[in-house]
């Protein structure tokens, strides 16, 4: 499959990505996954994945940059990669653009999903979203100052790999201040959609994202007072954009 792997950054650069292992030892060589401590600066460019900016009709760059999964990493099985973004060239202490996490899961599993998370899109899967199962999915959101929020989107399954009917349901995003975690500073209506109900949406203009910093957040079906997915949202901060006169 081509395109699996996608990222929103600024326009107009060359980028490129190092995919590492899930707790970030490891890294793709090009033909094998090394201890990093192993990989000389002068080989990342082995094992790194060149993205391509998406244009317009009229050829102008969209910001959304697209790549395909190495041919050579097909295992299967719930392996998890983190794809790491950063501007050409690579080099080793460079501050990275962002993090694409890259999760397959085995072609055997009925509900077999294969999920992308980046800066602007989070997709859970499978996630335990029920009072029996206890403790929910914890994540990593991310929101940029003055920008739109997300959308961030959940697919919703419970422990044994059902899919959460959500149909008639109300899913909020509510956020928090970490040091004050039983007031709500701001909540989101999430929309439902999926042919199971259970994808959940969740997106809104600048209306919230003036104020950086790092919270805490919970989605939460109200419905029937469960809570979904919890963990925390940075909002970078970063300049308004001022359209020139």
């Amino acid at each position: 499959m081509a395109g699996e792997l996608s990222i929103y950054l600024t326009s107009g650069q060359t980028v490129k990505g190092l995919y590492f292992g899930s707790n970030r030892t490891t890294l793709w060589t090009g033909s094998a996954f090394a201890a990093v401590s192993t990989v000389a600066a002068a080989d990342y460019a082995d094992g790194e994945v060149a993205f391509t900016e998406l244009a317009t009709s009229d050829a102008s760059g969209t910001g959304m940059y697209v790549a395909s999964r190495p041919a050579g990493i097909t295992a299967l099985g719930e392996a998890e990669y983190h794809v790491v973004v950063f501007a050409s060239p690579i080099t080793p202490g460079k501050v990275e653009l962002g993090v694409i996490h890259d999760v397959v899961y085995s072609a055997t599993d009925p509900y077999a999903l294969l999920t992308t998370i980046s800066d602007n899109q989070v997709t859970i899967s499978p996630l335990a979203a029920t009072v029996s199962a206890g403790s929910v999915a914890s994540n990593t959101l991310t929101a940029y100052q003055y920008m739109d929020l997300g959308p961030f989107v959940w697919t919703c399954l419970d422990s044994t790999g059902t899919a959460i009917n959500l149909s008639g349901h109300t899913v909020y995003l509510s956020v928090f201040d970490p040091g004050a975690p039983t007031t709500a500073l701001w909540s989101v209506l999430g929309v439902v959609s999926g042919d199971s109900s259970n994808i959940v949406t969740v997106s809104q203009a600048d209306t919230n994202t003036g104020t950086a910093g790092a919270f805490g957040y919970r989605l939460v079906d109200t419905t029937d007072d469960i809570m979904l997915d919890t963990g925390s949202l940075t909002i970078v901060e970063g300049p308004n954009v001022v359209t020139p006169a």
